[in-house]
């Protein structure tokens, strides 16, 4: 599922010409924080149509409408949708698909036994709950399903764009050392934040984390929350930090992994939570696991080697 829909890449994806302005603008955010006032579903409407019975959640009835129509088109694409466009008059990103088959049948069934919704739909109450609780990720605006004979068949979502935004990646690549120092003391703090909260991301990669300008007061930026959140879920936070050191693997120094790792358990235990005393074998599990996974499915690896075993990494966390 996550793989279906193309990400907005900063740098490789274009949006509308923004005329030069500042990325970091607090008036929308402070208009979300009003309209939000610590609920995660504002308006929710269900439209009938040819195409079938469709639901959208979003914060204004108005945009409602809007996202109706604009699903009645998308619907029609063949392949999965990923684009930057204008919706409600400001530059977001749409993420829309078909659900099918296997994939169809299980978020039904989800669905059925109240574990969770479809995957566009549970990632907009994701980034909801997490926006209500401060964090930043792109601005959720609609989510919604159709469906079609009671199944789910297809699921769009709208976010705003995070203007002037680059991957984490290329933000390490470009900063001074001091600088990639605090991005990953804050990405540290965050992480921790959120398992002290009991949200798993379940995609803690470096290309599902966005770093927004340097005038904006936080920089990281969380995408790709479908999978996890505040839902029964069956992975733990060392999933979380397992792949995050995985595929951060040429990313990061030896010296930087453990004051992740520190910064981490600093953050988690601030928050009223605690880290285990076996919490490097607990990584370490979930870290061969994806370590395997990767071998055995070298087209997850999008033409970069296959990073260091949990042995050679473990000896790195654990050096003094």
């Amino acid at each position: 599922m996550p793989s279906q829909f193309p990400i907005p890449r900063p740098g490789t994806a274009t949006g509308p010409d923004h005329g030069g302005r500042s990325a970091y603008d607090p008036a929308p955010l402070e208009a979300a924080s009003e309209l939000h006032a610590g609920n995660v579903d504002i308006a929710a409407r269900v439209y009938k149509s040819a195409m079938g019975q469709t639901q959208i959640h979003g914060w204004v009835a108005g945009s409602l409408d809007e996202a109706h129509e604009l699903v009645q088109e998308l619907v029609k694409r063949p392949t999965p949708v990923g684009e930057f466009l204008t919706f409600a008059g400001a530059s977001c990103y749409c993420k829309a698909g078909k659900l099918r088959g296997k994939s169809q049948w299980r978020h039904a069934l989800r669905g059925w036994l109240r574990l969770g919704h479809a995957p566009c739909v549970q990632e907009y109450f994701n980034m909801c709950w997490l926006h209500n609780r401060h964090f930043q990720v792109p601005l959720p605006l609609v989510g919604g399903v159709v469906r079609r004979h009671g199944l789910p068949a297809y699921q769009f979502l709208i976010t705003r764009q995070v203007l002037g935004s680059v991957t984490l990646e290329a933000a390490l690549e470009s900063e001074s050392q001091p600088g990639r120092r605090e991005l990953l003391r804050e990405l540290a703090q965050e992480v921790g934040r959120m398992h002290a909260l009991s949200f798993v991301h379940h995609d803690l990669f470096p290309r599902n984390i966005l770093v927004a300008p340097a005038d904006w007061p936080r920089r990281i930026v969380f995408l790709d929350l479908w999978a996890g959140g505040d839902c029964v879920h069956f992975r733990s936070p060392a999933y979380d930090l397992g792949g995050f050191l995985l595929e951060s693997a040429e990313l990061l120094a030896p010296e930087e992994r453990r004051e992740f790792l520190k910064d981490y358990s600093t953050s988690c235990q601030s928050q009223g939570g605690s880290t285990p005393a076996d919490l490097l074998d607990r990584i370490g599990r979930q870290y061969e696991k994806l370590h395997s996974r990767l071998a055995q499915q070298p087209e997850r690896l999008r033409g970069r080697p296959l990073p260091e075993d949990w042995a050679r990494m473990e000896q790195t966390l654990r050096a003094n």
